[in-house]
């Protein structure tokens, strides 16, 4: 039989949970170049993320961090807060909690998003490596180059391909050198995906479409 503190434990997750789907974010967001960046920043770093708020203009957001595993107060409330100060009236809303994203960005609309450039961040954001992707024949995969080549980093490539039945995109990408690392992203079809993925050795790499 349970315990009532842990009824009470589970009432609350469940409570939480309903309340940062209400918080979520909801239709088309293009993120300005700034806040894309941050975010790319944030996610790269080891230091744990509880909470990211956007504007729904893409141009101001608000990163709340846990010093340890437990955060104190409400990280939610106060990412949206603090967003909200800085965005001059215009409404913030969840984007992401830790690493997963949370927007609701609706159904898509128009032609499929052909991304131009990424970059590869690793080794908790003190590497960035920047890419180009190739479209060829299949509109839902792209080649993925290395711009440039260093002696850690040698003949370099991958691939993007767009899954749209499970609205995700995987990725992969490795060098000769040894390096390795995939990951998926979603949703599949916005002018700006970022998110996480791994190394081979099972590290964090975070890779940004644009």
């Amino acid at each position: 039989m349970k315990s009532v503190g842990t009824i009470v434990a589970v009432l609350l997750s469940l409570t939480l949970l309903s309340g940062c789907q209400t918080l979520a974010g909801q239709g088309p967001l293009d993120l300005d170049p700034k806040v894309a960046a941050e975010i790319e920043v944030a996610m790269a770093q080891a230091r744990p993320i509880d909470t990211i708020a956007v504007s729904t203009d893409g141009r101001h957001l608000s990163i709340t961090y846990c010093k340890t595993a437990r955060c104190w107060g409400n990280p939610v409330e106060l990412a949206i807060g603090r967003c909200q100060e800085q965005s001059g009236g215009v409404p913030c809303y969840l984007y992401a909690r830790g690493r997963n994203l949370v927007w609701d960005f609706g159904p898509d609309a128009g032609e499929p998003a052909r991304w131009q450039t990424g970059r590869l961040t690793i080794d908790k954001g003190r590497v960035a490596l920047d890419l180009e992707l190739d479209w060829q024949e299949d509109p839902d995969r792209a080649a993925l180059r290395l711009l440039g080549s260093t002696p850690e980093f040698r003949d370099c490539s991958g691939h993007v391909q767009r899954v749209p039945v499970h609205d995700r995109v995987d990725w992969q990408f490795s060098c000769a050198s040894g390096q390795a690392f995939s990951g998926k992203l979603k949703p599949a079809n916005r002018k700006v995906l970022i998110g996480p993925g791994y190394t081979g050795n099972r590290g964090m790499a975070i890779l940004s479409l644009r």
